[in-house]
């Protein structure tokens, strides 16, 4: 077959100068040193050697996600193209491929959200000189054709579908989209119907998304676990440094600043469910070197832990709530800090939502340091102890990386989030838990919305 020509395993060393390379990092929060190294053609590759006998963790991390989808009609074209990367190349068939990964024992997968696409293995060390030249040739070489395109849109229309029968996503959904008025952060990473409904005539946009955002400077490659790193690296150079560079992708809009609080209603006739009240507040996108991430981290520990006062409060000692949750994640630019309730009652939505303002309060006026201490004991030795695997370790360099490109960007997150003090949690809570930045989301199942303000009438001349 002709894809056994990809698969030969590397004899020698490679030209160095074919990279750009970084010194190690020290082992701090990842229990591993990092090598860092660029492909001339823009790939960065993470190499993180760690003692997992029989287990290697690969991740490559695409920067395109529903964040990017700028263009008219393009709505859910990134999640598109988590399907479509499993489809035929031109030196193989999909069916060929999973032969071949079949035969190494090799599951892949893969994920989209709003920041990027993550294909996904844990391997034997023995498969990785395969996998690599598999990897390679589905990125270099995928050969989308328009039948291809129109069937795997059916399979993507089903999940939409599939979607909508569930309440959180229709709130979260109808949530993003009255936060957001221009950047692409306001529709969900699945695309919106109309998008959707046109994919299967959309060969010719495919294409063109997959030239623009399947280049290797939009790509990160994290291998981590039981490796050779320089036999890696040749390995990596050899099968993925023909990949061709392309133009840099299209920037994304700016949101402009929330200046007034928003509130959102959406309905639901899907069948019986509970009242959700979504709570957004907007900060800015994750940067690991600022203390005001670490102190986000932080404060959704101090507010949504199942000990904090108002977890107590809403779930257990007075439980008005099934489920509370929420928290600031690593988007890229400015985005909210949700807290979510999935409420037992309905007529209870108002006061739920005042339990939580009230809950920020104690967190304004400054809380006890042995309270703030504790809550960040726990937090480190979690974070710690969870990167304990290649998985784990690769997920986390993947993260923090997105956004930061030097493997200590966590290190330095963590250092900030050990130094945070009191004053810290108070100035974040301050800055942004205020009205201006706060959008809120109700679904009520025995409501309908309530009718849109009267457009004023205009005098007559």
């Amino acid at each position: 077959m002709a894809f056994r020509d990809h698969l030969a395993p590397v004899i020698g060393a490679l030209v160095l100068s074919a990279f750009a390379h970084s010194p190690p990092v020290s082992a701090g929060t990842l229990p591993t040193e990092v090598q860092v190294h660029t492909l001339d053609n823009g790939l960065q590759v993470y190499l993180a050697p760690m003692d997992s006998p029989g287990v290697v963790s690969w991740q490559l991390r695409m920067a395109v996600g529903s964040g990017d989808e700028t263009e008219p009609g393009t709505t859910g074209f990134a999640h598109f193209f988590e399907h479509l990367m499993f489809h035929d190349t031109t030196t193989m068939t999909r069916e060929q491929r999973q032969a071949a990964l079949n035969l190494l024992g090799v599951s892949d997968n893969a994920w989209t959200w709003t920041d990027e696409t993550v294909y996904h293995a844990v391997i034997p060390p023995s498969a990785l000189p395969d996998l690599i030249a598999l990897e390679a040739d589905r990125f270099r070489n995928l050969a989308l054709t328009p039948d291809g395109v129109r069937r795997e849109a059916g399979a993507v229309y089903g999940e939409f579908r599939k979607g909508r029968t569930d309440p959180l996503n229709v709130a979260l959904e109808a949530h993003f989209n009255a936060a957001f008025d221009v950047h692409p952060y306001h529709h969900d990473t699945i695309g919106v119907e109309d998008d959707i409904a046109a994919m299967p005539e959309q060969h010719a946009l495919a294409m063109s998304f997959f030239d623009t955002w399947y280049r290797p400077g939009q790509a990160r490659l994290v291998v981590a676990g039981d490796i050779d790193p320089a036999a890696t690296l040749s390995l990596i150079e050899q099968h993925f440094g023909p990949w061709e560079a392309g133009p840099e992708p299209p920037p994304r809009p700016p949101e402009p600043p929330q200046e007034a609080p928003r509130r959102a209603y959406t309905a639901w006739d899907g069948g019986p469910t509970n009242a959700l009240l979504l709570m957004g507040w907007r900060v800015p996108g994750f940067d690991p070197r600022s203390p005001d991430a670490a102190a986000l981290s932080l404060i959704e520990d101090l507010l949504l832990s199942d000990v904090a006062p108002l977890y107590r409060d809403l779930v257990v000692d007075d439980p008005l709530t099934y489920e509370l949750w929420g928290g600031s994640w690593r988007w890229v630019d400015p985005h909210l800090f949700l807290v979510t309730a999935e409420l037992r009652d309905p007529a209870d939505l108002a006061e739920v939502e005042a339990r939580v303002l009230a809950a920020l309060e104690p967190l304004a006026q400054g809380i006890d340091p042995a309270v703030l201490d504790r809550a960040k004991g726990h937090a480190l030795r979690a974070a710690r102890l969870g990167l304990d695997n290649p998985t784990s370790v690769a997920g986390a360099l993947g993260a923090f990386t997105r956004v930061d490109p030097a493997p200590d960007a966590i290190d330095a997150f963590y250092a900030n989030f050990e130094a945070l003090t009191v004053e810290d949690v108070q100035r974040v809570i301050t800055t942004y838990f205020v009205p201006e930045r706060l959008t809120v989301t109700v679904l009520d199942p025995t409501q309908q919305p309530p009718p849109a303000p009267a457009e004023p009438e205009e005098e007559a001349p």
